[in-house]
């Protein structure tokens, strides 16, 4: 195929892509399950906000108490992880203090979501934080 400039391009049919692809140690497959574990972290990382301000809310004895730990505790979280834990931070750590603040960022809301009576959701919020963990490290995400 050429541009308007003249300029050739290779382009690939589908046969061709499927062969590229099923090269590639389980194919187009394997690359949409990562693409699909990589935007699970993403709602994980909300949800996580999201436990844990539904737990400040529940927890806190005054309005005040409620409002400071319901949107006070997910933006520091929120900061935490930012600054020094998400792909794009400022502040690179060391992989074992990434690890232990993965464990918190992560760890946390399952607890929140515990002690606010939601053991059920507390329990499929962390299944799913370890599943994803553990396919991000097999697949070095």
């Amino acid at each position: 195929m050429k541009l308007a400039s003249g300029k050739k391009i290779n382009t690939l049919s589908r046969k061709e892509l499927y062969k590229k692809y099923k090269k590639t140690n389980g194919g187009i497959y394997l690359i949409l399950l990562q693409n699909v574990n990589l935007a699970l972290r993403s709602l994980l990382e909300i949800c996580a906000l999201v436990a844990v301000g539904f737990w400040g809310f529940q927890i806190g004895s005054s309005t005040i108490m409620k409002m400071v730990l319901g949107i006070g505790a997910p933006i520091f979280i929120a900061v935490l992880w930012g600054v020094f834990g998400s792909p794009n931070s400022i502040f690179k750590l060391p992989i074992t203090l990434h690890l232990i603040l993965e464990s918190l960022v992560f760890g946390i809301p399952a607890i929140a979501l515990y002690s606010a009576g939601k053991p059920q959701l507390a329990w499929i919020y962390g299944i799913c934080v370890v599943l994803n963990r553990l396919l991000m490290f097999v697949w070095k995400q």
